[in-house]
């Protein structure tokens, strides 16, 4: 029996072949490119206009003059802000670069992602001072592939993902920290729940949550929040 080639639904026929296949693939990648351009641009100017950026650089230094939030001697700190994503449902986007000063915004993550998948999912805000080591426990527990999960903590070992909320306690965004050392975070006598606590008190005195709120009215209702998987 030979493979079909074409699907017909009523007057609508598709085509299965490599070529095919070569042009829907392309058009696509620039329909969605287009798209990802313009949310990207949408939410760069949202980020200047609000000064989101100083925002962040400033709760950032204020946290360093704590005693206990970070480990006496801390390496390469980077913290950003991670909303969800208007273009496509259930993924995070990537709102800052780091800081202190390393690229990163503009990026997409799964909410079945990670450490910020598990923190938006459960909407609890968690700090691990040390990634397992355990391969499936990565897959199973943190949503990795096993690749990602192969090189989990090659190069960082402390996170802390801050869920922070809007006045009617729905979630607007995650603060997030990382670093290469263990037990970054939440040091001496300090817990990892007084370190939400202050994030989260720090972030509303600055007005950085109420933005983040903000940013999610205005432009979620005007975006196209494409659903990939049901």
């Amino acid at each position: 029996m030979k493979p079909f080639q074409k699907i017909k639904f009523g007057s609508t026929e598709l085509v299965l072949n490599k070529e095919e296949a070569a042009r829907i693939s392309k058009d696509t990648k620039e329909v969605f490119g287009l798209y990802r351009k313009q949310v990207n641009g949408e939410c760069d100017l949202f980020v200047e206009r609000h000064n989101v950026a100083t925002m962040l650089e400033e709760i950032v230094e204020e946290l360093r003059k704590h005693p206990n939030v970070f480990r006496q001697g801390l390496g390469k700190l980077r913290c950003t802000i991670h909303v969800s994503d208007i273009l496509f449902a259930n993924s995070l986007y990537q709102l800052l670069d780091y800081y202190p000063g390393s690229q990163g915004k503009g990026r997409i993550k799964s909410i079945r992602f990670g450490i910020i998948g598990k923190a938006w999912r459960s909407r609890k805000s968690i700090t691990q001072g040390e990634i397992p080591t355990d391969t499936e426990d990565l897959i199973v527990n943190w949503g990795m592939t096993r690749g990602e999960a192969t090189i989990a903590g090659v190069s960082k070992q402390s996170f802390s993902c801050v869920v922070l909320r809007d006045e009617n306690t729905v979630p607007v965004g995650i603060f997030y920290m990382d670093a290469e050392e263990k037990n970054a975070f939440a040091v001496n006598t300090m817990t990892k729940e007084e370190l939400h606590k202050l994030v989260t008190d720090k972030c509303e005195e600055k007005g950085l949550t109420e933005i983040l709120a903000k940013l999610n009215e205005e432009l979620r209702g005007r975006a196209p929040l494409i659903r990939i998987y049901d």
